[in-house]
């Protein structure tokens, strides 16, 4: 049924798009052909369901049954990250383990990213500096140490203040909100939080740090470039000052 393509898109309570998502119980997905499908293949016997691969570029066969009687094509599925196009950024998810910590996981792979996952506040800062991740997501209550000090390591250090900070913190710690953000925090999500939610702020903090290593790269090329040409050696002479000598013979 290669004839006819179906977009099929998740939304959180929201009503936000969430890319990626593993669901803990399968989706049913059924699609109806009709007797034109069946001219086109030849026989009921060689309808099937296929996925895109983004990634490849490639249709998968997807494991499906036939309903002869309803005349519809049906499969089950609960994980849809693969063949996502993966933004290719890194993002570190700082957060006690927990449920609460795999459903951040799977919303940060299912929008395409890199999953870094670090559940020891003590080891956050260290793990920043190590990995260099693009966006860090910190829950405020890490065991060992809290995410304001983790925010104070982060962002005291040259090295990873460059990393943008997206904090998790309970709904009664909205008072903070004004005093966080003066620490340079790039974005604050309340509990509870949906998965569309962070997929969007996370791919927004992605896409301004980006934004800025690109800016970053310009302004230092263009100093190189100008140091290079007010250096003795890039100095090129002058038209007309050079001469050609003509060795007697």
């Amino acid at each position: 049924m290669g004839r006819r393509i179906a977009d099929l898109t998740f939304i959180d309570q929201s009503g936000a798009p969430v890319g990626g998502p593993r669901r803990d119980r399968p989706v049913k997905i059924s699609v109806k052909y009709d007797e034109r499908d069946i001219a086109e293949l030849g026989s009921v016997d060689e309808v099937t369901l296929e996925r895109y691969q983004k990634v490849t570029g490639e249709w998968k066969n997807m494991e499906a049954s036939v309903d002869l009687k309803g005349q519809r094509a049906v499969t089950w599925q609960n994980d849809f990250r693969a063949g996502r196009k993966p933004y290719g950024g890194s993002i570190l998810v700082a957060k006690g383990v927990g449920p609460e910590l795999n459903l951040l996981v799977d919303a940060v792979e299912g929008a395409g990213f890199r999953a870094i996952v670090e559940s020891d506040g003590l080891a956050v800062s260290k793990r920043t500096e190590a990995e260099l991740p693009d966006v860090a997501v910190i829950d405020l209550e890490l065991p060992r140490l809290d995410g304001i000090q983790v925010l104070r390591q982060i962002k005291g250090n040259s090295v990873t203040r460059p990393t943008s900070v997206i904090l998790l913190a309970d709904n009664n710690e909205r008072t903070l909100h004004g005093s966080l953000m003066t620490m340079g925090v790039r974005d604050i999500i309340f509990k509870p939080w949906l998965p569309g939610d962070i997929q969007r702020r996370v791919q927004r903090a992605y896409q301004s740090r980006r934004t800025s290593k690109r800016q970053q790269q310009r302004a230092f090329d263009r100093v190189k470039a100008r140091q290079v040409r007010n250096s003795p050696k890039g100095e090129r002479p002058a038209t007309g000052t050079t001469r050609r000598v003509r060795r007697a013979s």
